[in-house]
């Protein structure tokens, strides 16, 4: 269809309109790991991924491979190296696209927006922007500076973000929560010195009731002594043992609640974002120092959300 100028928008309307089963249902038929943000019931074809097909000369029966190389030693990220320099062995897997007609698919190819999957490193929210529907990476236009999620057209799924959001609203909403975040951060920052003060004193506190159960413990071996030498009776003892005893468990738990305190005061809810935002800078400017730094994925709805 691709060389016949139909659309691969179009061909994915149609594949899903005759039910042909996508790449991602063979995979869950087959019972490979799939992405875990993939959350539709029934895995749609994308005009993504007949482009990326397309694109792909190893259905014309070329192997590949050697097409990543790593950004830096001892980290995953890789970039795609340009197909001139892919290590290639013709005619070693079956063929699924004719050599004529894969050509002839190239020469229609055209300049298209590209979804938030691509473009590593280029823009702040690169791979981050998900569509809070389908859990599908959504589709970037740099021309409107927009995203919205394209399988809406696919689907009838009402949770996708089928408008046009405009971009500048997300990453205006993204920096005032990152500001807001290092707000919050920098006001812990400074309690430290008042956290200090509260947990020494709450340390003496916990040794000075542990100097208290000793001495309580002390108290009651000295009683048994004394009860073994005759100095007491086993009514009198008795009585004064349980009295140790009632004073021993309100100790114990005095110095639970106090234990429980200092750990309170030693947890900090803000470690983690402290030691993200220990590695970059802010300056108020949505980077992809940050966005890599603090944020996993950003989930989009639709524009009346913002």
């Amino acid at each position: 269809m691709r060389i016949d100028g139909v659309s691969t928008k179009e061909i994915a309307i149609v594949l899903n309109m005759e039910g042909v089963a996508s790449p991602l249902t063979h995979k869950q038929n087959n019972g490979s790991m799939i992405n875990s943000s993939a959350k539709s019931n029934k895995p749609l074809w994308a005009m993504e991924k007949i482009a990326a097909i397309l694109r792909d000369i190893r259905y014309t029966g070329t192997f590949a491979y050697n097409m990543y190389e790593s950004v830096a030693i001892g980290t995953k990220e890789t970039n795609k190296l340009p197909q001139e320099k892919w290590e290639t062995i013709p005619n070693a897997i079956p063929v699924i696209i004719p050599t004529d007609v894969f050509e002839k698919a190239q020469s229609l190819r055209r300049s298209y927006t590209h979804t938030n999957r691509g473009g590593k490193g280029k823009r702040p929210l690169a791979r981050k922007l998900i569509c809070g529907g389908c859990g599908y990476a959504l589709t970037v236009d740099a021309k409107t500076n927009t995203c919205s999620c394209h399988r809406k057209e696919f689907t009838d799924n009402s949770g996708c973000a089928g408008s046009a959001i405009n971009m500048e609203v997300i990453e205006s909403t993204l920096i005032a929560v990152i500001q807001k975040m290092i707000s919050i951060c920098d006001t812990h920052r400074n309690d430290n010195s008042q956290a200090a003060e509260r947990l020494n004193s709450t340390a003496q506190s916990i040794r000075g009731v542990q100097r208290q159960i000793k001495t309580a413990t002390d108290k009651k071996s000295a009683l048994y002594d004394q009860y073994c030498y005759g100095d007491l009776t086993r009514s009198a003892y008795i009585q004064l043992r349980d009295a140790e005893d009632e004073t021993i468990a309100k100790l114990n738990n005095e110095l639970l609640d106090l234990v429980r305190y200092q750990n309170e005061l030693y947890a900090d809810p803000y470690a983690e974002v402290k030691k993200r935002l220990d590695g970059v800078s802010w300056d108020g400017v949505l980077t992809r120092e940050i966005t890599e730094a603090l944020l996993e994925r950003v989930v989009v709805y639709d524009d009346e959300k913002f």
